[in-house]
């Protein structure tokens, strides 16, 4: 037995210490999948803690069907989804808009630069990256996402989105040609 399947094991008879060691190693793909979806932190946030409440209450009933990793990031979307139009339609008639700077995902690097250059010219590709990312059409955007940041097998993907492998195969190629196509026309590569 993996030491995930333990602590589920032990999660889901109620140990709260279990359940808390399932947060912390998550958290991050949590965290980032709602900001990337909200384009906010204080909602990114929110959306996260809402995740965890209802991972609580509904891991009882977890099979293990699709790992927890994808059964995580299946309530992330739909929470985070649900967040986003309840928030639209408290304010459809606002034509206040978001700080640019709060669409930013947060990026956590151990090598972080002494040379003011090179750190401006990172915080550059990262800003880039996120543009790119932004760029894509919604389905091709979030079947990225949930390859490339939270690293799901393909399958799952499909399991997850409702579409069949191949889709996703081909909509992941298709968002990596136009990051890189994005890239070299704002001369990135």
């Amino acid at each position: 037995m993996t030491n995930e399947e333990m602590l589920i094991k032990k999660a889901k008879s109620g140990d709260e210490q279990a359940f808390s060691d399932i947060v912390k190693l998550y958290e991050k793909q949590v965290y980032n999948s709602a900001l990337y979806i909200a384009k906010n932190r204080e909602d990114a946030f929110d959306i996260s803690q809402e995740v965890f409440l209802k991972l609580w209450r509904t891991l009882p009933s977890f099979r293990g069907e699709a790992s927890l990793k994808t059964w995580i990031a299946k309530i992330t979307r739909t929470c985070a989804i649900d967040y986003v139009k309840a928030r639209n339609a408290k304010t459809a008639s606002s034509l206040t808009y978001e700080n640019d700077e709060e669409k930013n995902i947060d990026v956590i690097d151990g090598d972080v630069s002494s040379n003011p250059a090179q750190s401006y010219e990172r915080k550059e590709k990262i800003a880039a990256v996120r543009q790119a990312v932004d760029s894509l059409p919604h389905p091709v955007r979030e079947t990225l996402i949930l390859r490339e940041f939270h690293d799901l097998p393909y399958a799952e993907i499909a399991e997850l989105l409702g579409i069949s492998e191949g889709t996703v195969k081909s909509r992941i190629s298709r968002g990596r040609e136009q990051i890189k196509l994005f890239l070299k026309n704002g001369n990135f590569l």
